[in-house]
């Protein structure tokens, strides 16, 4: 059986959309590996490049569901 374009299309859509996260958080514990395994010490607060405020305002004002929602 061969698909169509368009039905190549949905079925990698409708995939990924399974395998992703819909909202990009960074868990803290990522970051702690990549700090842990870094071969290079650094003094800076690593913490302090992420600020993942306007990702969960955006999150709790439904506008990344309603992204998800038009498909």
């Amino acid at each position: 059986m061969r698909l169509g374009e368009g039905e190549t299309l949905d079925e990698v859509y409708r995939r990924a959309v399974l395998a992703y996260e819909r909202v990009p958080m960074v868990p803290e514990e990522a970051i702690e590996t990549v700090v842990r395994v870094s071969p290079v010490a650094s003094n800076r607060n690593p913490f302090g490049v992420l600020d993942l405020t306007l990702i969960e305002r955006i999150d709790r004002e439904g506008f990344i569901r309603s992204l998800y929602a038009a498909k």
